[in-house]
């Protein structure tokens, strides 16, 4: 607090006494010369205007005419914040009218300045509207963050825009500043060509921006915490500006050394304002003293800024004009040479449409054989052993009764999986297979194929042997990979002589599970089995008891490892030795 009092000038007319520095709250006491209190008036940066006895962005009092020199006037400076707190404070008196003519020009010519910035920014915006170019509405952003802080800093804020708010009025550079230097940053990037073109300078931009964050962010601590640090936000506030201002010019002239043409109004512009605007940040901070230049120079350069760089964004304009036009010619070739490769890309696809047509057909009258054939075969099979049984079973011995009984399940054991694969297959081609993958156990899913084939591998007398790890567990679906590892099995079942060995063994690995089966067949060639995986048509193979196939199994087993993005191959040594690998999850 501050406290100190001096006589009172006599004086027959209204006078006020005002300073140029802002206090938070000041009180004048009107003594007599007793020092008794006569009045008492307010005025400072943390009342409210309406609270203001003589309402006025600077501290100022308006004290009637006095004629008794007993009269002593007495001042109480205090405030809440250490940067409404100057030293040495200094208050000057004159004539009311005095107060008011300056106070009146002070008011024409901020608000000649302000209604320059409307004008010019609602200019810019009105292009930025028509062309759509980042440049103008990050420039008309700038302009209005300008006019906002002029607004605040010459009283008009509290006095038009936030009356009741004197502390937001205090606050109000502190995010009014970083807004707008963003918008410079940004101006600066959309207009001159560096983010794409140099790091340095996006670099440079980057660090910038996360400066104008960190100035919000202790702003906003400072606002909530009631923490007094707006000394230290001035300060951050004054280099973040000077720092823009260098950005720009330096960003100006390497665009410029570079050939970018636009640029050389960008430097033109920049040139006054910044020299001002510099000179301005370092009066605030108090680098340097406050005189009529260093006020009024970023005005003067700002003014400039908006002529000059009216004229470089027509340039930059008329330049994207010609660039548009050049780019709508190009445009026109190339829609004339894609038309022209589309027209070629088309023909193409009409004859690969057309061969797999055919391949379709063809694939269609396979299915429509094994339907009209290979299914019908294995029912009228069954129905004649049915009516053998049923209707001559009197005449059968018990040998030829167990005879009919194994040929029956033979035939129904055939026509089963014949439907299964058929159905499976049909799924598959409309995508309407569903997969669920999880952890599985393998000797369970062995155990239970080999209890499926019983009948087929008694019939041959064949013996089965398994090596599968202690702890064989693979990551797959259930039904898919029952559906592998029992085709599989049955083909070796199929392809195998009789009172042949079956070796199923399985090697777990991190990568995976490897599942072997092994048959001492008639043996299947793997480049043969390359072809007709690559080509998915149907082949029909007889095993060694004239069993009938379609193939639709193991297309459908490869398909199946597709799924589980695992391999299926084949080696063929004295039989045949299929290798089914199921890799483990990804993590």
């Amino acid at each position: 607090m501050v406290e100190y009092e001096i006589p009172m000038i006599p004086s027959t007319e209204s006078r006020v006494w005002v300073s140029d520095q802002k206090w938070g709250k000041a009180t004048l006491f009107i003594l007599d010369k007793q020092k008794k209190p006569l009045d008492t008036l307010y005025s400072g940066s943390q009342l409210a205007w309406v609270k203001r006895d003589l309402p006025h962005a600077k501290t100022a009092f308006l004290i009637q005419n006095w004629p008794d020199s007993t009269a002593y006037l007495r001042w109480v400076l205090t405030s809440d914040y250490s940067i409404l707190r100057p030293q040495n404070p200094v208050f000057t008196a004159m004539s009311y009218l005095d107060f008011i003519r300056l106070d009146s020009a002070r008011i024409w010519w901020q608000a000649t300045f302000l209604g320059i910035i409307l004008v010019m920014a609602l200019y810019n915006l009105i292009i930025f509207w028509v062309v759509r170019d980042l440049s103008y509405g990050y420039y008309v952003l700038s302009m209005v963050g300008l006019g906002l802080y002029f607004a605040f800093y010459y009283g008009f804020g509290i006095e038009w825009l936030w009356p009741n708010s004197p502390r937001w009025d205090i606050y109000a550079f502190a995010f009014i500043v970083p807004g707008t230097n963003l918008s410079r940053i940004f101006f600066t990037q959309t207009y001159l060509p560096l983010s794409r073109t140099d790091r340095f300078f996006h670099r440079w931009a980057i660090g910038l921006i996360g400066l104008c964050f960190f100035i919000w962010g202790l702003s906003l601590l400072s606002w909530f915490a009631h923490w007094d640090i707006l000394n230290l936000i001035v300060d951050l506030v004054g280099l973040l500006g000077i720092l823009v201002f260098l950005y720009m010019l330096f960003a100006g002239w390497y665009a410029w050394s570079r050939g970018y043409r636009p640029a050389r109004y960008f430097m033109m512009a920049n040139g006054t304002f910044i020299v001002g605007g510099i000179l301005f940040i370092l009066q605030e901070i108090h680098w340097i003293s406050a005189t009529s230049l260093t006020t009024s120079a970023v005005q003067i350069g700002f003014v400039a800024q908006m002529v000059l760089f009216s004229l470089g964004l027509s340039s930059r304009l008329q330049a994207a004009q010609m660039q548009l036009a050049h780019v709508a010619l190009e445009r026109e070739r190339e829609r004339k040479l894609i038309l022209e490769e589309q027209s070629q890309v088309l023909s193409e696809k009409v004859a690969e449409q057309t061969a797999n047509l055919r391949e379709l057909n063809l694939q269609k009258d396979k299915i429509l054989s094994i339907i009209s054939h290979d299914l019908r075969n294995p029912i009228v099979s069954l129905g004649s052993f049915m009516n053998i049984l049923i209707h001559h079973q009197e005449k059968l011995s018990a040998k030829e009764k167990q005879t009919l009984f194994q040929k029956a399940g033979h035939s129904l054991h055939h026509l089963n999986q014949l439907l299964s694969n058929l159905l499976l297959w049909s799924q598959a081609q409309w995508q309407q297979v569903s997969f669920h993958p999880q952890p599985l156990d393998l000797a369970t899913l062995v155990q239970e194929v080999l209890e499926v084939e019983s009948f087929p591998l008694e019939m041959k007398q064949l013996h089965v042997t398994q090596m599968l790890p202690s702890s064989g567990i693979l990551y797959g679906d259930p039904h898919m990979v029952q559906f592998i590892l029992r085709n599989l099995v049955g083909n070796a079942i199929k392809f195998s002589y009789p009172q042949g060995v079956i070796r199923i063994s399985g090697k777990a690995s991190a990568e995976g599970m490897e599942v072997c089966i092994q048959d001492e067949g008639i043996g299947i060639d793997p480049a043969q089995w390359d072809v007709y995986r690559k080509k998915g048509v149907f082949t029909v193979a007889r095993g060694t008891a004239k069993e009938k196939g379609t193939g639709l199994g193991l297309l459908l087993c490869q398909e199946f490892m597709e799924k589980h993005e695992g391999s299926l191959r084949f080696e063929s040594n004295r039989g045949t030795s299929v290798y089914c690998f199921f890799p483990a999850p990804k993590v």
